[in-house]
Parts: structure tokens; C-alpha cells; sequence
């Protein structure tokens, strides 16, 4: 949350709204609700008011007289007070609405809604709150005399009884103060009120905030706490910390045992940003003298004395791949490695016209199935061992279970890869803390150096195909996603490149790569269900500008070629859905392949239809949308045809669509050689906002680019994962911008982010890889809302020239042309084509530059139940790929002053430590970037104490 180029707050008149007098003719409960708005309203406007006038008054003229404080300085104190500032002035318009329509509309609930969902308003108040203290002592410390006089001169003219402390101080209140103003508005509704439910859940969303606020606050006090105590600690190196004392968070903490040699003893380990403390347990002494345990503590008993502190970066966690081994889940999947490797090597054999291959396979299948039946011995899977980096120093700590010692494990190697360099900042305009933002774990190449990657799909196999019937095969695959991803070199040919995603340990591994000469992949996707000839269900289509070719999608079986389909037209688009798979051509020909009731894909007889040029498709529910030019066809899986037209209003200028994506906020739309990305309402298909993509480059570039960027900047990749919309660009830059939670919630277009990491050209992939325990989150519908509600919340933002017409199709004149494709080719026909070039199997890429859990779950049978799922980060990876890497640069400021209040750096003098601190997984030449987003928020920080 740091910018080199503070910029003064924009003018703004703030038009002060009030309702009318109080009608006679209301209700005792609609009186007191009248009473409850309006002190509301009064106090949101008095709040606003005081925000507005230290930006004007004091912000902005310091901001053109250096000489009196510094500008790095000034935004260290103003910084997140104007971000909160700009937060309450977008809701502003809304409030004036509920204001004027208090007696025909029933706003206020939404009002107050759209206020709490704003996925920033947590993380700025926050950052606001935990380090007031801090910010007042920077005014005193960096500033001068007149500074002092030009703030009391500015501010006497308001009111002279207020000093500069009682206006900023009205920050740290409003959050408390509102929280009471919601749950007395939601006293004084009647049941049978239309704002009543929503009211609820504002009550229970601002009950949620200032609980988690008042916890971030109390973490920031014990760190501080921690961070004093160990003060005498490394006295004669203060460089051994990454974090000075008001940067360092909590980020967990419980009470743990300690193995000595001479017995276990009680501890307090609590894990700061950048360090590992372990403390003896607080004793209370009582009267008698005597001393017993406590169970509750306060703030200032939390921990006894500091028995020992690591620092992050000097930590191997020692054992944590050996904390399983031996136990049946790793025989299995050792196993099974060995047993892949022999399966893609024996079908490389095969290929060649060695045969006999059955017969070892079966001995191989029967070896598993013992390898399952055998029983291992206990080990201690519940203790943590802690070394420190050049030391025969090892610290055991016990925990009470193997899942919370993973839970350990992950907690410290995604701090330290929040440590690193390359995420210290990550991302420019990030309201985040960096554990909690998306981070770069590494890069890595596909495909060779200097080659590009064009397309990629990623999938959960299909277990219950027979190709999975051997037992280690499936157990071990239902744990996996498979990648494919698509790269062309300069030579303009292609290889795929086949990897695995461990979902229970969010691991990459490299399986096998293979070359396709002269050929360039458009699209590939993944088919779960149907069969092709005789060859198992799950299979992988790949769409080329000549043909469809479809390999198995089982790994390891991925050699064999199962079909090869010639479409009038270059294939540049396939998408999966119910039973059915769409094919888009350049030719405006759209092909859609349906599966026979005996399972197979019926290759020979489709539907074809001329609609125009499709270039998107997404699914929505049991629907495929289909953007044809620039309008969107709705067809119907089960029934096999088109239902609905979505179609654009007749304009001077229409844009053809090029993305489609589907989440609980609405319809994406990105167009085609376009910066442009809009929004439409998933019912009535109204127009909500435009993001220009160009704009928040543009904001970026004025911070940290000497170069301008002369290209036209257009969108290239798009998807929603885990309420965060991700934006690739033809330029190579990714983009981000958190979302709400929920549907019907304003979007703040300026919190948009910008990665420092990113592609020379063309982010083409940006694939969600979720782990095991990330699952898909269940949004809360709420009921219908009116259209002009939806209106009103999106004021700020929508066009409504730009809204869609829902049409009929019966009234379009479509060409449904359903013919019979007769240039069909299988593998065993076309030998030219029937296995691929160049097989290359691989050993498993290792993650090694992350210390934490690479072994493999234990099964137990006896503590699981069936529905329950092994041990997972709670964190999803992202993978994006484009042409080349390349860390866009980042201007710290030459003053350091401000920077321990800068949350996204690691610390104020980093570069002179760098060169010890670089982390050996960026690969500059990598055209694969690999990031983590943990699922967990700013003030959910596991603390059990």
C-alpha cells in the first residue's frame, strides 16, 4: 500500500443528505427506525466530513511544500486514511438515493450491505487500526515546528477545541460506531419489513468485522509484545529479522509441547511474519504463593519467558518429508511413481513394436494390491523438528495430531514465501498484507527456451473409468489434477507438456512431455465422459487449425492417439458440457459432438450451425452461452438446442465479444483486440460497469515505469477464482481485483491490482488449481431482487446504453444446417498421425525450494470416515502462462522513514540484502508463473491461545 508518486485527493463537494421531517402518520417501530436512519445518515455524513476536510485541509497543501515534511512521510500518514475516504465516497451516491426514496423504496439495508461486502473495508481499517499508534508517533517524529503550527492554524478554523489526533482518531471509532447504528436499525424493523432479512445479515457481516478487527488488533499487540521481549535477542545483529517492530504480524499461535532431554515442557510457539518464537506458559501466582495453569489469559499473560526465537529464513523443517514415511499412503505412492514411469516407458516400447507388455502389467497390478494389504509401523507423525540453518541446533516441538503438524508446516513456508524479495511487493495497489495476497512461488519453463505457451486445461481424472481400475492407480489419481500445457517455439512447433498438481500438498510435478511438428494448438479441453472407439471414458480434445485430434486423458496412456476429426474450418475454441462438446471454427461454423445412449461420442453425424464467429463460451448452470460476433446464444444441453438470444443494442460501434465468464456477480464480457471488460446483471442482463484495463496500467506505469507503454493494451485471459477476477494482456501484464462475496454488491473499480511479475507478451493461461481443501464456496441466493434496486446499487458504474436485449430465437432466422461429417480419421487408420512425436517422460519436478510436507497422506481408515478428506493447504495455486518472464520494476522511495508502515515491503533496506535473500525458483527464462493465494483473510489468523 505504498505509491512514490502521492497524488493529492481529488475535489469533491460533499452534499450533505437528510431526510424529511418525520411524517405523523407512522408507526411507533417505523418511528424509531426513522430516528435510527437518521442518526445514522448524521453520523455517516459527519464522518465523511471530517475525512474530507484532513485531506483538503492538511493533505493536500503539505503535499506542495516539502519543506515542511516529507511526501513519503505525509502518505505513510494520509495513505490508507484517503483510500477509507475514497471507500465511503463511492457508497455516498447510494445513501443520497435511500435519502430521497426513504418513503417509497426500502434501501437501507442494501445501503449498509454494499458497504460491509467491500472486500477492502476489513483490510484497510485494519491496517489503519493496528498501526494508529504508530502513525501518530511518525508525525511527531519526522516532522517540525511548523508542521505542528500549519496543522493546529489549518484545522482551528473547523473547530478550535479539536486537535489534529481527535480528527484522525474518528477513524479507529467508526467501525464500533457502526456496528451499534446496524444492529439498533435492525432492533427497530419489523419482522414483516422488506429490508428486515437483509438487515439481519448486515447485523451478523458487522458483528463478523469488528470481532475480527478487534482480533487483528489485539495479534498486533502481542506481536508487539513478542517483539519487545526479545529485543536483548541477536542485540549484535539487527539485520537477522526481516520485519522491524511495526511491520511484524501474528500469524498463529497455540499452545504446544516442548521434547527436551530432560522431559516435555509447556510452551506458547507463536509464528510472527518473519520469526519463530517458542515461550515458556504464563503461571499465575495466587495469594498462598503457590502457582497453577491457566486456562484464559490476558493480553498482557499470553507467554512467560522467551526460551528461543528463529528466524523464518533460517528455518529447515528437518523431518517434514520424512514425518510419513514408511506409511501406506507413501508405499502406495512410491509405488506408483515407479510403476508410471514403467507403464509410460512400456507404452513407448509398444510404439516401437515390442509386445508381451500385458502380462507385466498384471504382475505389476498384483504387486501393488500386496504392497496395500501390508501394514507399517508407527511413526511420529505429530512431532515437529525444527533446524536452524547452519547449526546442529534442532528444536522438537509436539502437537496433538499429524494434521496439525502439517497445518505448522504450511503456515511457515507460506510466511517465508511471503519473505522472499519477489513478494515484497508482489502486487502494486494491494490493500493487502503479502501472507494474504496472491504470491509468486516460481517460475519454470514448458516446452523448451524461447518458446511461448499458447493454451492449457487442467482436470480432476475421471476415477471411475476403467483405465482407473487399478487400486493404487486410483487412489493415487483421485488426489491429482492433470495440466496440460501447450507451447509453440520459434520454429512453430508445438509440444505439450504434461504435469500433475498434488491437491494434498499443492505440488507440481513435471510427468511427460511430447512434440506435435508443424502443428498450432488453439485450444485444448478436457472431456470427462464418453468413449471414443473402445478405449475408455476420459479423454482430452485438442483443437488445431486442420483437425480435432483426442488423446486418452489418462496418465500415464497419453501416447496413444485416439481419433483425429477433419472440421470444414480452423477449430479454435472447445468447451465440454453435459454430454456435449462445442467446437468453434473461424469459418463461423459452430460443431457440437453429442454422446450415444451407449456411452460413445458420436464422431460421424453432428450438429452444425452457422451463427457467426465464435470466439467465447462459458456455462452457466445447465446452460452453454455462445458469443457469436457480439451477441450471445443461450443453448439448452438438455434439449439439445438454442433457447435464448442475449443481444447487443443497435450502436455506431459494436465490439465482437472475445471472452465469456460466468460467476455469482454476473456475466463477464471481454472484447475482442479490446481493454475493455464489462459486466452484465446474470438475470436481466442490465449493464453494471466497464473495467478499462488500459486506465489501471496506466495508474501503474505512473508509479514505477520509466518507459510508457506505446502498444494498445487488449485483454487476452480472463477467469474469476476464489472471488478474484484475473486479467491477462497482450502486453504480458496481470492484473487483479478482489470481488464481493456476493451478487448485487457495487464494485470498486480503483482497488484493482497489478502484478510486478508478468509476461513479455501475451498471458494466454490463467489456470485456478484449487487444492483439496479449497472447496467451491456455496454462496447464499438471496431472494429476487427489482431491477431498479439493482440500478440504484450500481449507479456509480453501469451504462445503461449498454444493456442487452433477451430475445427469442424463434424470431433470429438461424441457419441449422445438421450434417454428416464423412472425413473421419481413427489412430489404427491414419498411421501418419496414429502416436506421437518425441515421447519424454520426466522425474517428478520437485517443489524443493519450499520447505514444508512433500509426503504423501497416511491412510487412516480408523480416524477418517468416508466423506472426510486427508489433510490440504487451504490455499489455491494459480498458474499463468505467456511468452517469456519478466519482474516489472519497483521504485522504493529514497526515504526510508515511512516504510515500517508500508505493509507490502519486507523491509525498508531490503536491497542490501538481496543477494542473500534471492530465491533460487524464479527462472527468468520461465514462460510458466506459479502463484498461491491461501483462502484465509486478514483477521482469521489461527490464534488458540
Amino acid at each position: 500500500m505504498y505509491s512514490v508518486n502521492p497524488t493529492p485527493f481529488a475535489p469533491y463537494v460533499l452534499e450533505r443528505a437528510a431526510l424529511q421531517p418525520m411524517p405523523i402518520n407512522l408507526s411507533r417501530y417505523e418511528q424509531k427506525r426513522w430516528v435510527m436512519f437518521d442518526q445514522f445518515i448524521k453520523h455517516e455524513q459527519s464522518y465523511l466530513k471530517v475525512m474530507l476536510t484532513l485531506q483538503y485541509s492538511i493533505y493536500n497543501p503539505l503535499l506542495l511544500d516539502p519543506d515542511i515534511v516529507q511526501a513519503d512521510v505525509l502518505y505513510a500518514v494520509f495513505g490508507t486514511h484517503q483510500r477509507i475516504c475514497k471507500l465511503h465516497l463511492f457508497i455516498q451516491p447510494l445513501l443520497d438515493v435511500c435519502v430521497r426514496e426513504w418513503d417509497d423504496e426500502r434501501l437501507t439495508g442494501w445501503l449498509i450491505w454494499a458497504l460491509l461486502e467491500q472486500p477492502s473495508l476489513m483490510q484497510l481499517y485494519s491496517v489503519f487500526i493496528t498501526h494508529y499508534k504508530r502513525t501518530i508517533e511518525l508525525t511527531k517524529e519526522y516532522t517540525n515546528n511548523h508542521f505542528a503550527s500549519f496543522i493546529t492554524s489549518n484545522l482551528r478554523q473547523f473547530d478550535a477545541r479539536l486537535h489534529f489526533e481527535d480528527y484522525y482518531s474518528m477513524t479507529m471509532q467508526r467501525i464500533p460506531q457502526l456496528v451499534l447504528e446496524v444492529k439498533d436499525l435492525r432492533k427497530n424493523t419489523d419482522e414483516s419489513d422488506p429490508d428486515c432479512v437483509l438487515l439481519e445479515r448486515c447485523v451478523k457481516l458487522a458483528t463478523t468485522l469488528g470481532e475480527q478487527l478487534n482480533a487483528a488488533g489485539g495479534h498486533n499487540e502481542i506481536a508487539l509484545a513478542v517483539l519487545q521481549a526479545t529485543t536483548h535477542l541477536h542485540a549484535g545483529d539487527n539485520r537477522i529479522f526481516r520485519h522491524d517492530s511495526y511491520l511484524c504480524e501474528l500469524l498463529q499461535m497455540a499452545p504446544l509441547n516442548e521434547m527436551l532431554n530432560n522431559g516435555i515442557k509447556p510452551r506458547v510457539v507463536m509464528l510472527l511474519s518473519d520469526r519463530l518464537v517458542c515461550a515458556k506458559r504464563p503461571k499465575k501466582t495466587d495469594q498462598a504463593g503457590t502457582s497453577k495453569q491457566k486456562t484464559k489469559y490476558t493480553k498482557d499473560e499470553l507467554f512467560g519467558d522467551i526460551k528461543w526465537v528463529v528466524p523464518l529464513q533460517n528455518i529447515q523443517l528437518v523431518d517434514e518429508g520424512l514425518a510419513h514415511a514408511g506409511t501406506l499412503s507413501t508405499v502406495a505412492n512410491g509405488f506408483f511413481e515407479w510403476i508410471a514411469n514403467i507403464r509410460v516407458f512400456g507404452t513407448f516400447l509398444h510404439s516401437q513394436g515390442y509386445s508381451r507388455l500385458n502380462a507385466r502389467n498384471e504382475q505389476m497390478d498384483n504387486m501393488g494390491s500386496i504392497a496395500l494389504q501390508k501394514k507399517d509401523a508407527p511413526v511420529a507423525e505429530n512431532l515437529l523438528r525444527i533446524q536452524v540453518k547452519d547449526s546442529e541446533k534442532v528444536y522438537v516441538l509436539k502437537l496433538d495430531n499429524a494434521d496439525a503438524k502439517k497445518e505448522w508446516c504450511n503456515a511457515i513456508r507460506l510466511a517465508k514465501l511471503a519473505l522472499r524479495p519477489e513478494n515484497s511487493p508482489a502486487w502494486w495497489n494491494s490493500a493487502l498484507y503479502a501472507p494474504y495476497e496472491p504470491l509468486l512461488v516460481k517460475t519454470f519453463d514448458a516446452g523448451g527456451q524461447n518458446a511461448t505457451v499458447t493454451a492449457g486445461c487442467s482436470y480432476v481424472p475421471n476415477i471411475n473409468s476403467p483405465a482407473y481400475s487399478n487400486q493404487l492407480f486410483r487412489v493415487w489419481s483421485q488426489k491429482q489434477h492433470v495440466v496440460w500445457i501447450s507451447t509453440i517455439d520459434k520454429q512453430h512447433n508445438n509440444k505439450i507438456t504434461l504435469y500433475t498438481h498434488d491437491r494434498t500438498r499443492n505440488v507440481i510435478n513435471l510427468r511427460a512431455s511430447f512434440s506435435l511438428s508443424k502443428v498450432l494448438i488453439k485450444c485444448i479441453a478436457h472431456v470427462p465422459e464418453g468413449m471414443v472407439g473402445n478405449n475408455p471414458a476420459d479423454t482430452v480434445w485438442i483443437a488445431t487449425p486442420t483437425r480435432i485430434l483426442i488423446y486418452s486423458a489418462t496418465f500415464p496412456m497419453v501416447a496413444e492417439r485416439l481419433a483425429s476429426v477433419v472440421l470444414h474450418g480452423s477449430s479454435d475454441l472447445i468447451l465440454y458440457h453435459a454430454k456435449h462438446v462445442f467446437v468453434a471454427t473461424v469459418s463461423t461454423c459452430l460443431y457440437i459432438f453429442s454422446m450415444l445412449a451407449n456411452g460413445m461420442w458420436n464422431l460421424k453425424n453432428l450438429q452444425q450451425f452457422h451463427i457467426g464467429t465464435v470466439r467465447a463460451m462459458t456455462v452457466v448452470n445447465a446452460y452453454v452461452y455462445i458469443a457469436s460476433d457480439a451477441d450471445i446464444h443461450v443453448f439448452d444441453c438438455s434439449t439439445g438446442s438454442f433457447v435464448q438470444k442475449i443481444a447487443s443494442r443497435p450502436t455506431t460501434f459494436v465490439r465482437s465479444i472475445a471472452f465469456l465468464r460466468y460467476s455469482v456477480h454476473g456475466l463477464w464480457v471481454g472484447y475482442y483486440q479490446s481493454g475493455i471488460i464489462s459486466l452484465y446483471h446474470a438475470e436481466s442482463y442490465i449493464h453494471l460497469l466497464d473495467i478499462d484495463i488500459d486506465k489501471q496500467i496506466e495508474r501503474f506505469q505512473l508509479d514505477n515505469a520509466e518507459d510508457r507503454l506505446t502498444t494498445l493494451v487488449s485483454v487476452t485471459s480472463l477467469v474469476v477464482v476464489d472471488n478474484i477476477l484475473w486479467v491477462g494482456t497482450n502486453v504480458g501484464i496481470l492484473l487483479s481485483l478482489h470481488l464481493p462475496t456476493c451478487a448485487n454488491v457495487p464494485i470498486v473499480i480503483d482497488e484493482m491490482q497489478v502484478a510486478y511479475h508478468g509476461h513479455l507478451q501475451h498471458v494466454n493461461v490463467i489456470m485456478p488449481l484449487p487444492s483439496l481443501r479449497a472447496c467451491e464456496e456455496i454462496t447464499e441466493i438471496l431472494s429476487h431482487v427489482k431491477p431498479t434496486t439493482v440500478e440504484t446499487l450500481f449507479m456509480n458504474t453501469r451504462k445503461p446504453s449498454l444493456d442487452r436485449i433477451i430475445t427469442s430465437i424463434h424470431h433470429q432466422g438461424f441457419s441449422m444446417l445438421y450434417n454428416t461429417c464423412s472425413e473421419i480419421f481413427y489412430g489404427a487408420l491414419d498411421i501418419s498421425c496414429s502416436t506421437v512425436d518425441d515421447l519424454t517422460v520426466s522425474q517428478e519436478y520437485n517443489d524443493c525450494a519450499t520447505s514444508w510436507n512433500e509426503s504423501e497422506q497416511k491412510d487412516q481408515p480408523e480416524d477418517r470416515t468416508a466423506s472426510q478428506l486427508p489433510w490440504a493447504p487451504d490455499s489455491t495455486l494459480i498458474l499463468t502462462g505467456g511468452e517469456g518472464y519478466v519482474q516489472r520494476p519497483y521504485k522504493p522511495s529514497p526515504n526510508t522513514s515511512s516504510h515500517g508502515l508500508n505493509r507490502s515491503q519486507s523491509l525498508s533496506d531490503i536491497s542490501e540484502n538481496f543477494d542473500k535473500w534471492q530465491s533460487t525458483t524464479i527462472d527468468k527464462r520461465g514462460n510458466l508463473m506459479l502463484w498461491e493465494k491461501r483462502s484465509k483473510d486478514l483477521g482469521q489468523m489461527k490464534c488458540e491461545i
